[in-house]
């Protein structure tokens, strides 16, 4: 059986080499971002941020990413965020902006409401709290 950390070391030297980017996750990323980005490959830029932690741009957009090597996945934080802004205020995913304002802390405006969260994977589990809540407990 190959592990999925040897594969993940390949395909990352091999295709995506001139990045920089390391495994914690990089190869499910630099494939997820071009599609999370409506945009073509060469366009997005991949920066890992701290370890399991990467930012995409393309085309005008900016998503950030967490990954769990243990757990073998990634999380789009940007697009968590908007779907608990979408639950929160029943504004359209397509309506809403939501953008990195600090680390794991996303803004989302859309329908003349704005709400902050804090998103972050841990333990393989992804959260996105409501900043608000965070401040009662």
């Amino acid at each position: 059986m190959v592990r999925t950390s040897w594969v993940c070391r390949y395909l990352v030297a091999a295709s995506w080499a001139t990045l920089g980017v390391g495994c914690h996750g990089g190869y499910d990323v630099q494939v997820r971002a071009p599609t999370d980005l409506h945009c073509h490959g060469k366009q997005v830029e991949l920066v890992e941020r701290r370890p399991a932690t990467f930012v995409a741009q393309g085309c005008g957009r900016t998503v950030v990413y967490q990954c769990d090597e243990e757990n073998d996945r990634c999380d789009n934080l940007t697009e968590l965020a908007r779907a608990r802004a979408h639950r929160d205020t029943g504004c359209a995913p397509q309506d809403l902006r939501v953008a990195e304002i600090s680390p794991h802390l996303f803004q989302a405006q859309g329908c003349g409401r704005r709400t902050a969260y804090f998103c972050e994977m841990k333990g393989g589990i992804t959260t996105c709290v409501n900043e608000e809540n965070l401040h009662r407990r």
